[in-house]
């Protein structure tokens, strides 16, 4: 499994290459990881066994990893692909992988793509053909192809016919975060803990703090909550950070509106508590401005603990009870807080049951590498 990050360095792609790399050593596969060491992440033993091969993201970290392809130690190689961890990267990954698909013939090349990077090529043109080069070149050097959303076949297949030749499987994502495993009684029992009554309306936040993520939106619907007298708190299970010019707006903009009393930031935190402060809340904000995707981990981690989760969508609004999701439409503030009053502390027991599991996910990959090597 070749990745750009691993635990414990915080990543999402990290994240899910550590747990599916788990989910596999569970089924049996012997699974090698390789990865970097210059942001934290030391070899170490056992099944998954971590190489910290590469060192950041140069040629000579490239040469080292196709020497190890050329050895022929493993028969399949696995690239996880995100286009945040290079963005300022041509040749490495991308041209590397058709390059060492003719150096390396005896290795299969699988490539997953957790993002797809197309912009405008009107407003954009030289970044457009540079992230066209890049996905161009995967598909190109790919013996099989992981997409964790289905739109993306159609948009791959607008770039390049080889996806119709390669192996191709929709294999979604699972929950980077467990359920929680508190009774309702001690959820109630860690709310007091926290010092949030009962009667105060929790409602919470869960990922990377990034204009993606719609956080304005969040403090839209907590202004107006406070401006309509309800008793409300939000536990920002993430990073605010003054060194991110972002972050630190939003920071200021929490400060100006008096919004601080009512907001408390937990910063990163271990899964097994983001897990508990999700289930112990009354709602989770998750409003995506481009709309949730299946490929979000953080709304099915929200998800998976059954409490009311409001996100966004493009496709469709309103609530789906089975899955206690409301769905609203990007910016629509309003029916976001109407959705936390109405179905606030409603939960599911059935939201879980609904979402891939990481067993099923990696028994998936495994029919693929069978597949593939045979």
């Amino acid at each position: 499994m070749v990745t750009p990050s691993y635990p414990p360095e915080r990543c999402g792609i990290g994240d899910y290459a550590a747990l599916l790399c788990e989910a596999l050593a569970g089924q049996g596969v012997e699974v090698i990881v390789l990865t970097s060491s210059h942001l934290g992440t030391s070899s170490r033993g056992a099944n998954p066994r971590v190489r910290s091969l590469m060192k950041g993201r140069s040629w000579f970290d490239a040469m080292r990893l196709l020497k190890s392809m050329r050895r022929g130690e493993v028969p399949i190689y696995h690239f996880q692909l995100g286009s945040a961890r290079y963005r300022r990267r041509l040749f490495f990954p991308f041209l590397f992988i058709p390059i060492a698909r003719v150096l390396g013939p005896r290795v299969k090349i699988v490539v997953t793509f957790h993002e797809l990077p197309c912009s405008s090529l009107t407003k954009h043109p030289l970044k457009a053909i540079v992230r066209f080069v890049r996905v161009y070149a995967s598909v190109l050097g790919a013996d099989a192809l992981v997409l964790v959303d289905e739109t993306y076949r159609p948009k791959l297949g607008h770039i390049s016919r080889r996806v119709e030749s390669r192996l191709c499987r929709i294999i979604p994502i699972a929950s980077n975060i467990p359920r929680s495993e508190l009774a309702l009684g001690d959820l109630k029992r860690l709310r007091v803990g926290f010092g949030i009554p009962y009667e105060v309306l929790l409602l919470s936040f869960f990922g990377f703090v990034n204009p993606a993520k719609g956080f304005e939106s969040v403090l839209e619907v907590l202004g107006i909550l406070v401006g309509r007298g309800v008793q409300v708190q939000l536990l920002v299970l993430a990073e605010l950070s003054h060194r991110d010019p972002y972050q630190q707006a939003l920071l200021t903009r929490i400060e100006s509106e008096g919004l601080g009393k009512y907001i408390r930031i937990l910063g990163y935190t271990d899964a097994a508590t983001v897990a508990n402060c999700l289930a112990m809340s009354d709602g989770c904000l998750l409003p995506f401005v481009e709309g949730a995707t299946p490929k979000s981990g953080t709304l099915q981690a929200a998800m998976s603990q059954g409490i009311l989760t409001v996100t966004t969508s493009r496709h469709g609004q309103g609530y789906v009870e089975e899955l206690n999701v409301f769905y609203a439409a990007p910016g629509d503030v309003e029916a976001m807080v109407a959705a936390v009053q109405r179905f606030g502390r409603c939960r599911s027991r059935s939201a879980a049951s609904a979402l891939p599991a990481w067993p099923v996910v990696a028994a998936e990959h495994l029919k693929l590498y069978e597949q593939l090597v045979s």
